[in-house]
């Protein structure tokens, strides 16, 4: 459709509004609608275990990290 220009024949890229309470009110409506977002992050994200293990993973990554500065 883009290539042939066909959306833009019908509607502007971009909507130019006057006022902003219009622009407030056509997100707000559109957000009614869709939703913000239409996923969720896997429970696993919230495990404990995962917490532990990326902290883990960044005092290593910190400590590897002073070392290499002190060897330089």
């Amino acid at each position: 459709e883009r290539a042939f220009g066909d959306v833009h024949d019908k509607c502007t890229r971009n909507h130019q509004r006057k006022r902003l309470w219009t622009l407030l009110r056509d997100v707000t409506q559109h957000l009614a609608i869709n939703g913000p977002w239409h996923y969720q992050l896997s429970k696993i994200y919230y495990s404990p275990e995962v917490t532990t293990a990326v902290q883990a993973l960044a005092v290593a990554t910190t400590s590897q990290g002073k070392c290499s500065q002190l060897a330089a």
